[in-house]
């Protein structure tokens, strides 16, 4: 396991020598052989690690119980550690929404908050190969293109890594049987709420039985060719902005339809996307909350994501018979045609 997640680290230069890591710390099997295994790294890449929890006070003393086994774990490791309490119920109240979403964006602030304090660079999470192929079935049944099938990123943002993303959940057990490490359950994850539990607890021992032993190894590869060249689709839609001298994000974006459509049916999409979701993102807060995986193609935080059918709309406002049409869209946006040009804009409120 030392190999494999050594290799992650260096494929994806994860890190650097003399990292300072926040470590983000549950209790659970993931996240502690996170943290031992960067202990057991740290003196060759010189880190200082801080172990980071959050207590979501969802599941009342088992929650506390947890706090408690992360700090007292962090003690025997000499390793610093900061937690934090929040009172999830109250904000659920305030805010109706999903818990998990709501649990995310609390803990993703909360390790943010932890890297400022403690000047460190990097925020180490514990997504495995599992996690991998979890997230990989739910955005293919949820029908993601590439931006959601290529999975939980390795490293997000130069901060975001993820050492553990090559390993699988048995390897990971093996790990801690033989370091002689114990760990908390989340009672919750054995519940069949969510469709992420769902996915792991019911159907991929149906689909690893029945038609793929090595389910979570296969998809996990997809997961990283389909990251490859969504990102080289990435930057050729980059380019072909920079051609039409287009850059930066726009509350008035003006194109030539004759210029969009000599482009591969493929590129217009993502170029179409994208300028959306440049558009949108106009006057977005400077510090919005984190995504968990990745930022769901290549636009950032956006209130009301652009989607598929969002994109549909434009490309058949574009292949309409009709020279001038106006199509209103999520985030405030207007895209209207006249002729031969495509006016994406941003209405002002008010």
């Amino acid at each position: 396991m030392l190999k494999k997640v050594k290799e992650t680290i260096e494929k994806h230069n994860m890190l650097d020598m003399g990292d300072r890591v926040v470590v983000a710390v549950s209790g659970g099997p993931d996240s502690v052989a996170l943290l031992k295994m960067l202990t057991v790294i740290s003196k060759e890449y010189r880190l200082s690690l801080i172990a980071a929890h959050l207590n979501h006070g969802l599941r009342g003393k088992e929650s506390d119980g947890e706090e408690t086994f992360v700090r007292r774990l962090s003690k025997s490791m000499g390793i610093a550690c900061e937690t934090e309490y929040i009172d999830i119920s109250a904000l659920i109240k305030q805010n109706p929404g999903s818990v998990e979403d709501i649990c995310r964006n609390e803990r993703y602030k909360f390790l943010e908050k932890a890297r400022k304090n403690h000047k460190a660079n990097k925020i180490a999470l514990g997504h495995t190969l599992n996690d991998q192929a979890e997230t990989v079935i739910m955005k293919f049944l949820r029908g993601s293109g590439m931006g959601g099938l290529r999975g939980i990123l390795p490293v997000r943002d130069e901060i975001y890594i993820r050492p553990l993303i090559a390993v699988s959940r048995d390897e990971i057990l093996a790990f801690l049987r033989k370091e002689g490490l114990k760990y908390v359950v989340d009672s919750s994850n054995i519940e069949d709420l969510y469709l992420r539990n769902r996915i792991r607890n019911r159907l991929i021992p149906i689909l690893k039985e029945n038609y793929n032993p090595r389910l979570q190894e296969n998809l996990g590869r997809m997961a990283d060719i389909i990251r490859s060249e969504d990102d080289y689709i990435g930057s050729t839609v980059e380019n072909v902005l920079i051609n039409w001298g287009i850059n930066g994000n726009k509350d008035d974006i003006l194109i030539k339809i004759p210029e969009l459509v000599k482009l591969h049916e493929a590129l217009q999409r993502r170029v179409i996307k994208r300028l959306l979701e440049d558009c949108s993102q106009v006057d977005k807060p400077q510090n919005p909350p984190l995504p968990p995986f990745n930022k769901g193609g290549m636009g950032g935080f956006l209130s009301k994501p652009i989607g598929y059918l969002h994109v549909k709309s434009v490309m058949d406002l574009i292949a309409g018979g009709g020279p001038n049409a106006v199509l209103n869209l999520p985030s405030g946006l207007e895209v209207r045609r006249e002729y031969d040009r495509l006016q994406i804009s941003k209405k002002q409120k008010g």
